[in-house]
């Protein structure tokens, strides 16, 4: 069980299990899957996951009901930090297939689903994880183009098929995983295109 905490008013806490979990979000057919290692914290987010559009937004994503735009933080217009992140990581996909091809094709999954300042690995797992990596053996089975933005190593613990999958891709420079040319190889940001641009 992960130990619930408030990291608003503690700096010995870990998780905030007052925010939404987010273990996943996107289409969970998406022909492109990204793999991180979990959301990160900070003190706006309080105020964001209070929001009543973004909490409507946040549950029906954990669902997979979030329609028409399912990757929650590529909404048109959006101006969250987690919009923005993902914005600039998608940047050069975006100026090159549309918002719209990203946006719907895409799907995220993250290690561990709560929101921390940092992520140390540990003997401490959600039950969600294993509902996670089914959704990523099931892209493996789909034969879907899967990106490991962070932490390689925990995803192939978890998932040993991983390793020697053959559509599988790797960001060179984990703390700033941006899906460009330049960190993924022209080769890999090739193949991305091709399945954003197809739609599946």
């Amino acid at each position: 069980m992960v130990t619930a905490f408030n990291a608003r008013t503690t700096e010995k806490t870990r998780y905030d299990l007052a925010l939404f979990p987010e273990p996943f979000f996107g289409r969970p057919d998406a022909p492109v899957v990204v793999l991180a290692l979990n959301p990160g914290w900070h003190e706006t987010d309080v105020q964001l996951h209070s929001n009543p559009d973004f909490a409507s937004k946040a549950r029906r994503s954990l669902t997979h009901t979030l329609e028409l735009y399912p990757f929650l933080h590529l909404q048109p217009g959006a101006q969250t930090l987690g919009a923005r992140y993902w914005n600039r990581k998608t940047r050069q996909l975006i100026e090159t297939v549309g918002f719209d091809a990203v946006a719907k094709n895409l799907l995220c999954i993250q290690y561990f689903p709560y929101h921390s300042r940092e992520y140390k690995p540990s003997a401490v797992s959600a039950p969600s994880q294993r509902y996670s990596f089914g959704l990523l053996r099931a892209a493996i089975g789909r034969q879907a183009e899967v990106v490991v933005m962070r932490s390689r190593r925990l995803w192939c613990l978890a998932v040993p098929e991983l390793d020697s999958y053959a559509h599988l891709h790797v960001v060179r420079n984990p703390r700033n995983p941006a899906l460009s040319p330049r960190n993924l190889g022209e080769d890999s940001f090739r193949a991305l295109l091709a399945r954003f641009s197809a739609g599946a």
